[in-house]
Order: structure tokens, then C-alpha cells, then sequence
């Protein structure tokens, strides 16, 4: 028999900023709270306590090539189309 876990793995967080902003967000797994480039993403929990846990582990990810990453998958699905419909004829 396997052990329940909870069915909604989240967090009410403050967060603040080197320049004294202040974000309250709810963070869930893979939902993260995006703050300045940077996303934060629930990486854990202690699973000593379940459901009653209130300890989170967090996993803060700053991706500042994401855009880049994104057009460089745009050029190559339009050069796959591009290729599709005006490729070389075969004779």
C-alpha cells in the first residue's frame, strides 16, 4: 500500500527586493512566481510533517537567454516550413 500524499503541493511567500519592493504570491509546483527575471519554483516540503508541513524548499532559476532560446526555435521551425513549401524540385 503506498503512502497519500497531498494533492496540492503550495506556498504563500513575501518576497523583497534589493530595492525594497515587496511581492506576496502564491507559489505551487511548476507554477512558479516570476520577480525581475528571476522564477521561483517549490522544489520541496518536509515530508516528515505531510500535509501540516510549513517548511518549503525553494528553488530560485534566472534564465537570461530564454528569449534568445525562443527565437532561435522560431527561425528553425519557419526554416522547416519554408523548406516544406518552396524546397528544391526533384526533376
Amino acid at each position: 500500500m503506498t503512502y497519500p500524499e497531498p494533492e496540492k503541493f503550495s506556498s504563500q511567500v513575501e518576497v523583497f527586493t534589493k530595492d525594497g519592493k515587496e511581492k506576496s504570491g502564491v507559489i505551487e509546483v511548476n507554477n512558479p512566481l516570476s520577480i525581475g527575471g528571476w522564477n521561483i519554483y517549490q522544489y520541496s516540503y518536509d515530508t516528515g510533517k505531510g500535509r501540516d508541513s510549513n517548511i518549503s524548499i525553494f528553488e530560485l532559476v534566472y534564465d537570461p537567454w530564454l528569449i534568445a532560446s525562443y527565437i532561435g526555435i522560431a527561425m528553425v521551425m519557419l526554416g522547416s516550413v519554408t523548406l516544406l513549401f518552396k524546397g528544391g524540385k526533384r526533376e
